[in-house]
């Protein structure tokens, strides 16, 4: 991710991250196969599940480090008549409790 900041900082799950220089979560999952088959294992997820299934890295890095606030309308859209629309929270939610029934994360 391109974020820089130089403080601590603690999300809702209590781990902390430090993001005092970029971080490409692409180059940070490289090796982790071993490591994430323990954790299936572990946790009881599904499995065969690989860590490469789990999340395209190097999209999320694109995603997440982006510089710029991103502006957009469905205007145009909506004008040729592409109507319908989803709630982005839900939508997030629904994928989330989707993955952990097929035990894809917990």
């Amino acid at each position: 991710m391109k974020q820089s900041c130089n403080k601590k900082e603690k999300n809702k799950t209590n781990i902390i991250f430090y993001l005092d220089k970029p971080f490409s979560l692409q180059e940070g999952m490289k090796g982790k196969d071993a490591m994430w088959d323990k954790i299936v294992k572990e946790k009881g997820l599904r499995p065969g599940l690989k860590l490469e299934d789990v999340a395209h890295w190097w999209f999320v890095d694109i995603w997440l480090g982006q510089n710029n606030k991103n502006m957009s309308n469905m205007n145009k859209s909506r004008e040729r008549g592409f109507l319908g629309w989803r709630d982005s929270e839900k939508s997030f939610l629904s994928i989330i409790h989707k993955s952990r029934k097929h035990k894809v994360v917990l």
